[in-house]
């Protein structure tokens, strides 16, 4: 008992240290945080702590990207944040459909489904 107190404490104290806070609102987020996550601006203050966190995790490598990915990733980003939530969860079901596929039919469910393809969506 005593040893999970203290690694609990740890554990904040750690967190409680970082320059970031664990689920900062838009206006604590730096200047190229904010830059890159635009698309989120709106809703931001409204996401979990998880969810800040997980796209905070883009930034580092979304700053170190070339232009067009970067531009790419915004472009995600945005058509995410326009989404209702039934379609984020239908989106998230059908990422975890895929995931289950094996790796040749993923394969031909990306070239069916690529922006390029003719293909119903």
């Amino acid at each position: 008992m005593t040893r999970c107190l203290l690694v609990c404490i740890c554990l904040y104290t750690l967190q409680a240290s970082a320059g970031t806070p664990a689920s900062p609102d838009w206006n604590e987020l730096a200047e190229h945080e904010r830059q890159l996550l635009a698309p989120l601006a709106r809703d931001w203050n409204r996401y979990s702590a998880p969810k800040k966190q997980d796209m905070l995790a883009l930034v580092p490598n979304g700053n170190a990207l070339p232009p067009a990915k970067r531009t790419r990733l915004q472009s995600r980003l945005k058509r995410w944040a326009e989404l209702t939530p039934a379609q984020r969860q239908l989106a998230r079901q059908n990422w975890h459909k895929l995931q289950a596929m094996p790796p040749a039919q993923q394969q031909y469910w990306r070239q069916q489904h690529s922006p390029g393809s003719l293909a119903p969506r």
